[in-house]
């Protein structure tokens, strides 16, 4: 999310204050990305940037440093999403035809436990594990989508490259609903979006201490979601089995 929001859209400040293209710029960015290098080959690979190394200090002769593109942690403006859109969404001339569920289960946190089971029931969906595909096919299938079934996730960014009146349902904790990063997200993207928070189950510390790759002790849970509470849900989106 942070990667696509937070830093990329910022080339879009850069070419609507500067009246320049973004890619004559040179990035500089303060820590090493995977993820940012994948879409990086993926999306722009003629752009030169540099990571500066830990422990350096470096002095510039001219900088620009472009505001974050959101005020809140995942509240965009519709101008940025549209610009991202533009720039990066994969050419699809087909209907959406996709219908996708979309996996945590190699996650640490925010997984349906019984997901395997529960997806054993429905009819032409696939089972998709976003870590294990490579850039273009996570846009390729998003774009390609007509209904979506997630765990609140970063994965959910890929909203990005959907095509109007995609349908998703997200699953999410009560306690954090506050978090509207998908929604709004949706919301200018003219996807209709579905919130609904079954029960969970709480994970334990291990020896006192969150888990690595558990940022909050909000996320240390799972999701228990049962067929019946999936239908109704399913039903309340408009998604069809």
């Amino acid at each position: 999310w942070h990667i696509w929001i937070d830093l990329i859209s910022k080339f879009r400040l850069i070419e609507k204050r500067y009246g320049r293209s973004w890619q004559s710029i040179v990035p500089i960015l303060p820590n090493r990305s995977a993820y940012f290098d994948k879409v990086a080959k993926h999306c722009f690979p003629n752009l030169k940037y540099y990571v500066m190394p830990r422990g350096e200090t470096w002095a510039f002769k001219h900088l620009l440093v472009p505001s974050m593109s959101n005020v809140h942690d995942g509240i965009t403006n519709a101008d940025m999403v549209r610009w991202l859109r533009h720039k990066f969404s994969p050419k699809i001339k087909v209907k959406p035809f996709r219908k996708l569920w979309i996996s945590r289960k190699n996650a640490v946190a925010r997984h349906i436990q019984n997901e395997q089971a529960l997806f054993m029931k429905l009819k032409g969906w696939e089972f998709v594990q976003l870590e294990k595909l490579p850039i273009g096919k996570q846009m390729q299938i998003f774009a390609e989508a007509k209904s979506i079934i997630a765990p609140h996730g970063a994965g959910l960014t890929n909203l990005l490259w959907c095509q109007s009146g995609t349908r998703i349902l997200e699953f999410q904790r009560d306690t954090m609903l506050g978090k509207k990063v998908y929604p709004v997200l949706a919301h200018h993207l003219d996807l209709p979006f579905t919130t609904r928070c079954p029960d969970i189950k709480e994970e334990e510390l291990i020896d006192g201490k969150k888990p690595p790759g558990v940022k909050r002790l909000n996320d240390l849970f799972k999701f228990d979601l049962q067929w019946t509470y999936l239908k109704n849900s399913m039903e309340e989106a408009g998604i069809k089995e």
